[in-house]
């Protein structure tokens, strides 16, 4: 019975592992998290796993903060601070029929982005401020 319900866990795992992370909240194969800095200002976070290229990484996290700048009834966000990162874990597996040892290496990758609210579009229109609405239009990704 033991090996049973091992296996399926391994089976589970195994098909887990070869999705990229939906554009969710933060879960096992990554997503978004936010905190609230102020009343206008967010830190927005989204954790991409192996499967999620860091272009995907970027896109979610923009859309997740244009979501929050519309859930506040605000109509620009501008991002005042953006970090994307690419990590790398290694994987050791020891194959007991060549009695050796494989690594194999998994890239993720993150981004994360603190941002503030704007009710009007600024005088001034900069590459570091978006409109929310136009955002989630041109990124739909539901």
């Amino acid at each position: 019975m033991k090996q049973i319900l091992l296996t399926m866990v391994l089976f589970a795992f195994a098909i887990l592992s070869g999705c990229s992370t939906p554009y969710t909240q933060k879960g096992f194969l990554g997503g978004f998290t936010e905190t609230k800095l102020d009343s206008t200002s967010y830190k927005v976070t989204f954790n991409g796993n192996g499967m999620t290229s860091r272009e995907t990484v970027i896109k979610y996290m923009l859309y997740r903060c244009a979501e929050l700048t519309a859930e506040a009834g605000y109509k620009y966000f501008e991002i005042t601070f953006e970090d994307n990162s690419t990590n790398t874990n290694t994987s050791w597996t020891y194959d007991v029929n060549t009695n050796s040892t494989h690594s194999s290496a998994v890239v993720h990758h993150d981004a994360e982005a603190t941002i503030r609210l704007l009710k009007e579009k600024p005088e001034k229109m900069k590459d570091n401020i978006y409109n929310a609405k136009q955002y989630m239009t041109v990124n739909n990704i539901n």
